[in-house]
C-alpha cells in the first residue's frame, strides 16, 4: 500500500483526491498548504473525501511525521519545485504540477535531489494518456509516415476569470510557456524521443494583462530538431468563452511517408494510399493512477525518469528566447538528454 501526501491544493490537485477511490494500492495519509498564496483552510471543501488523512500547517512537518511514499505537490508555481526537492530529500516518490520548476537553477537541483535520494519523479503531462494522442504516437512509432521532419502543434485555452493573483508576478507564475505549451513540447519530446536541437520564440499580452499584468496570452516558438526538420507550437490564453471546450489541442507531424494529425479528438493518417481515422482504444487512466501502478506493481509509467525535467528545461529556455526577443537557443546539451 502507497501511502500518499499532498503538497498544496493549486493546479490539478483535483486529478489524485478523484482517482484514490479507484485504486486499492494508495491512501491518502496526509496533507498541508504552501502559504502564502494558498490559505490554512484550503483543504476544507476536500475534508469529508480524505478520510482519515491528518491534516497539517508545515508541509516539511507532514514529510517528517508521515513518511509517505508518494507525495502530490501542487503549490502555487515558483512553490512546487522547492517542495518537490523537499519531498525528493525525505525519501518520497513525487507527482509534481508542470512545470517542475520555474527556473533552471532550481530544475537543477531538483534532479540532483531526485537522484541522490533514489526517488522518481514525474509531472502533470498527462496529454500523453489521451487516447488521439497515444494512437498519434503509435502510428509514429510504426513508422507509419516515415521519419518525421515537419511538426505543428497548437494549445490554446479560455484564461477565465479565476485565475490567482501570483499570475500577474513572472517570478511567481513562471511564464505561459512552461505552464501552457509545455504539453505541446512534451508531446513532441515524446512522440519523437528528445528530438529539439535551439529554439527561437516570442510571447506577449494582451487581454490577460489587464488583470494579471505580467502573464502572456500569446506564445509561438519555432524549433529546429536533430534530424535538419522543423517544429513550430503556438500557444494562446484567448480563446473565446462562446467555445465548446476549455482546451483545444492540436498536433500535425509530417513525415518522409505521410502524415498524422490529431485534432478535435480525431487521428488522421494520411499516406500515399489512404486517409484513415485510426482507432482510439478508449481509457479512463491518468498520470496518478499511472504512476501508482509503476511504483506498486512496477508497470512502465507514461513518462520517462528524464522526460518531465527534459520537458521542463525546453519550456523554461523558450521562455527566456521569448524574453530576449526571439534569441536562437541551443538545445542540444543537456543534462537531462
Amino acid at each position: 500500500m502507497i501511502r500518499v501526501a499532498f503538497i498544496g491544493r493549486s493546479g490539478h490537485a483535483y486529478v489524485a483526491l478523484r482517482s484514490l477511490p479507484r485504486t486499492e494500492d494508495a491512501k491518502l495519509v496526509g496533507y498541508a498548504p504552501v502559504p502564502p498564496e494558498e490559505p490554512e483552510d484550503i483543504f476544507d471543501p476536500w475534508k469529508d473525501k480524505m478520510g482519515d488523512a491528518r491534516g497539517y500547517s508545515d508541509y516539511r512537518e507532514m514529510l517528517e511525521e508521515e513518511k509517505p511514499d508518494l507525495v502530490q505537490v501542487s503549490a502555487a508555481f515558483y512553490q512546487n519545485g522547492e517542495a518537490a526537492r523537499e519531498a525528493a530529500r525525505h525519501g518520497a516518490n513525487i507527482l509534481v504540477e508542470k512545470p517542475i520548476a520555474t527556473t533552471l537553477g532550481l530544475l537543477s537541483e531538483l534532479k540532483e535531489s531526485v537522484d541522490a535520494n533514489g526517488v522518481r519523479l514525474t509531472a502533470m503531462l498527462g496529454t500523453r494518456l489521451s487516447p488521439s494522442f497515444a494512437a498519434a504516437k503509435k502510428a509514429i512509432g510504426d513508422g507509419a509516415i516515415g521519419e518525421p521532419v515537419l511538426v505543428y502543434a497548437q494549445k490554446s485555452y479560455r484564461f477565465g476569470t479565476t485565475r490567482p493573483e501570483y499570475y500577474g508576478e513572472r517570478a511567481k507564475f513562471g511564464g505561459s510557456i512552461p505552464w501552457v505549451t509545455i504539453h505541446m513540447i512534451d508531446i513532441i519530446n515524446w512522440f519523437l524521443e528528445d528530438p529539439f536541437a535551439s529554439v527561437s520564440a516570442r510571447h506577449a499580452s494582451f487581454e490577460a494583462c489587464k488583470q494579471r499584468p505580467e502573464c502572456e496570452d500569446v506564445m509561438a516558438m519555432l524549433f529546429s530538431l536533430k534530424n535538419g526538420g522543423a517544429a513550430t507550437i503556438n500557444g494562446d490564453y484567448l480563446r473565446p468563452s462562446g467555445a465548446d471546450s476549455h482546451g483545444d489541442d492540436r498536433i500535425r507531424v509530417v513525415g518522409t511517408q505521410g502524415i498524422v494529425e490529431v485534432m478535435f479528438g480525431k487521428t488522421t493518417l494520411i499516406d500515399e494510399e489512404k486517409q484513415v481515422d485510426l482507432p482510439l482504444e478508449e481509457s479512463d487512466d491518468n498520470i496518478f493512477l499511472n504512476f501508482v501502478r509503476h511504483l506498486e506493481h512496477g508497470e512502465p509509467h507514461i513518462i520517462g525518469p528524464n522526460e518531465a525535467f527534459r520537458s521542463t528545461e525546453v519550456a523554461l529556455k523558450a521562455r527566456e528566447s521569448a524574453d530576449r526577443d526571439g534569441e536562437l537557443i541551443d538545445l542540444t546539451d543537456s543534462p537531462y538528454s
